[in-house]
């Protein structure tokens, strides 16, 4: 199960984006304001508006960025090249300016979530499996080895 973080101030746009993104494996938190973010609720993935009534959304990130890695996708109005570079330099993973098409912002939420779960997967320590794999090499080895031995018994 996935869950995905809207934070929209556009009640409207907030609902469309989680009604048109709606399947069985996600689930989303809408939220209209900054001071609604509570960072100990799980989230995979936070959609992220830049002009909110409570605060700057690069304030926002820039401060999620001090203790996380959650993917962020910035959704906005604020459509000046300087912004954008701003939204990127500040570690958002993608950047799109509204209005957008919803099968856009789709392709590109599930390519940010595959790239976040490739991370998580090859971020799995190596080391026990490796000895594991190593063990058990080396007992079938020898086992190999002591069938593939001649009978002398004769």
């Amino acid at each position: 199960m996935k869950h995905i973080t809207i934070i929209e101030d556009d009640i409207g746009l907030n609902n469309g984006i989680a009604l048109a993104l709606k399947q069985e494996d996600i689930t989303f938190f809408q939220l209209y304001r900054l001071g609604d973010f509570q960072p100990s609720e799980p989230t995979d993935l936070i959609i992220l508006d830049i002009n909110l009534p409570d605060g700057n959304g690069f304030d926002f990130l820039r401060k999620i960025r001090q203790n996380s890695d959650v993917p962020v996708i910035i959704l906005t109005a604020n459509d000046l090249e300087t912004d954008e570079v701003t939204g990127l330099e500040l570690g958002a993973d993608d950047y799109i300016t509204k209005p957008f098409s919803l099968m856009v912002l789709r392709a590109r939420i599930d390519k940010v979530l595959k790239k976040s779960t490739a991370l998580q997967i090859t971020s799995i320590p190596m080391i026990p499996t490796l000895l594991i794999l190593i063990k058990w090499s080396s007992t079938w080895m020898v086992h190999l080895l002591n069938s593939a031995k001649p009978n002398r018994s004769c």
